[in-house]
């Protein structure tokens, strides 16, 4: 894997929302080193002001067209994903920071590997393709680990502090009953050596 170096990047602006129950992302004061919180890593390009402004619309309702692409066979799916409900909350400056040095990429601490992080424009449409919402409106997975499994932020409660518990469970069941806590923040869980 390639070895790390610096990036030193400042913050950036993120145009605020027109939404009245969304708010633009919080922003960290300095960025973190990331090559030094990953033992080994395949950094991509940093995610651009024009990436980033898609979190704007991440807890937006679900509109028709995206009901359409999720179910495009049955008007009676269609119809009842229209009524999921999203998280709503902001996500954490330490993880906006990270999407700052990679948007995406392949990242491991011993067992604990992180096969792809999901880039910021497509979260939106990958929580709704596997039907997240449905059955665990309160989560957003950020990564898989390359075997099926989820990493993702449990946002059913308010964040501490600005951030979120990491969970994790299989794709093929997305249920509450199913997951495994991982971490009590998104450093925490980059941190981590042990597989989710």
């Amino acid at each position: 894997m390639r070895q790390y170096r610096p990036y030193p990047r400042a913050p950036l602006e993120i145009p605020p929302t027109e939404k009245p129950n969304a708010s633009p992302p919080s922003r960290r004061k300095a960025p973190r080193n990331w090559g030094k919180i990953f033992a080994e890593g395949t950094p991509v390009a940093g995610a651009t002001a024009k990436q980033l402004t898609t979190l704007t619309q991440l807890w937006a309702p679900m509109t028709k067209e995206e009901a359409d692409w999720v179910f495009p066979y049955n008007r009676k799916q269609r119809a009842n994903a229209l009524k999921w409900r999203l998280a709503g909350y902001p996500l954490p400056a330490s993880y906006l920071d990270f999407i700052r040095f990679s948007n995406g990429g392949t990242f491991r601490n011993g067992d604990r590997t992180f096969k792809d992080f999901f880039e910021v424009e497509n979260l939106r449409p990958m929580m709704l393709k596997w039907h997240i919402p449905e059955s665990m409106p309160s989560v957003l997975p950020f990564a898989f680990d390359g075997g099926g499994v989820f990493c993702a932020f449990d946002m059913r409660k308010p964040p501490k502090n600005g951030e979120f518990p990491i969970v994790a469970f299989h794709c093929s069941t997305p249920y509450w009953g199913e997951t495994s806590p991982v971490a009590d923040t998104f450093v925490q869980a980059c941190r981590g050596t042990s597989a989710y």
